[in-house]
């Protein structure tokens, strides 16, 4: 069966809202936008797409970005699985954003809330939700399909009937949790690893623990978090930062200075944010202290 592609990818750089309500996150996405930043994440149960909608039409508003300028993501959550509750839950995502439409939605986790990790129901939630989401994407009302959370294992099964191709895998990855074996799986069907925990929440700005960062951060010339970021881009993954502070937000912006890249491959037409000996310098955190996850672990899930 031909799979029919999407080809709506993130940009390279988004602001991650998980934590991020009210007024905060009205002003985290407002000055993420003045920053230069046009990916913003969300989620059904991160509760803010209310918020998030008003900051982006109120942007646009005021003449700093058109709709199209922006990419807006969103996930059914585990609590929404399954045909009527995820075909629910796209209607109400899209009316709490209130934006026309969601450029990529997403299943949040191959699991299915309040079931068993080894239950075959999880597979058949996750077809039904699949299809439910299809139909939007068929309507208009969504951009472009992916996931978040998955496994190999669970891609595989997501392509045995897919109609419309996943375009993302949003997943956990940082120096510590390079995700090697799936991002070479992704790559090779096509699809984007989009990075969240870049910063594998906090730890690695502790320096006596991971002095790595902080040598490559002096070499370069970029902050710590500018150095976890580029590592992500570098790896070929869009980036997710979170922050609540507006500095800290436009020291992530793609037009940063610590942000830019450093060379453009002409062969491949790739960009590049490190050069080998600093990635080398990253690679020893994993090497020096094995792989370490901070965030829910999907891999027993079937």
């Amino acid at each position: 069966m031909g799979l029919e592609a999407t080809s709506r990818i993130p940009p390279a750089i988004g602001l991650g809202t998980f934590r991020c309500t009210g007024e905060s996150c009205k002003i985290s996405v407002r000055t993420a936008i003045e920053s230069g930043i046009r990916h913003i994440d969300t989620a059904s149960v991160y509760k803010n797409e209310v918020e998030i909608g008003e900051a982006v039409r109120s942007a646009i508003g005021d003449g700093i970005i058109e709709r199209s300028d922006i990419f807006i993501t969103s996930k059914v959550s585990p609590y929404e699985q399954g045909t009527t509750k995820a075909r629910r839950a796209c209607e109400q995502i899209l009316e709490r954003l209130d934006i026309d439409y969601v450029d990529l939605m997403l299943i949040h986790w191959p699991g299915v809330a309040r079931q068993k990790i080894s239950s075959d129901e999880n597979a058949g939630k996750r077809y039904e939700t699949w299809r439910v989401m299809e139909e939007f994407c068929d309507q208009g009302l969504i951009k472009s399909l992916g996931v978040s959370n998955y496994e190999i294992q669970h891609i595989k099964e997501l392509l045995s009937y897919a109609r419309i191709k996943p375009t993302v895998n949003q997943v956990e990855c940082h120096p510590l949790y390079p995700q090697t074996e799936l991002k070479r799986f992704c790559l090779e069907n096509d699809i984007k690893m989009v990075a969240y925990s870049c910063f594998g929440v906090g730890a690695l700005f502790n320096e006596e623990e991971y002095p790595e960062v902080y040598q490559v951060a002096r070499e370069t010339g970029k902050s710590p978090a500018q150095v976890l970021l580029a590592w992500g881009l570098e790896n070929d993954c869009c980036v997710l930062a979170k922050s609540e502070q507006p500095e800290r937000i436009r020291e992530f912006s793609p037009e940063a200075p610590g942000m830019q890249p450093i060379r453009l491959d002409e062969a491949t037409k790739q960009f590049h944010y490190l050069s080998d000996d600093h990635k080398r310098i990253l690679s020893r955190i994993a090497e020096r202290h094995g792989v370490e996850k901070f965030c829910w672990d999907p891999s027993g899930v079937q």
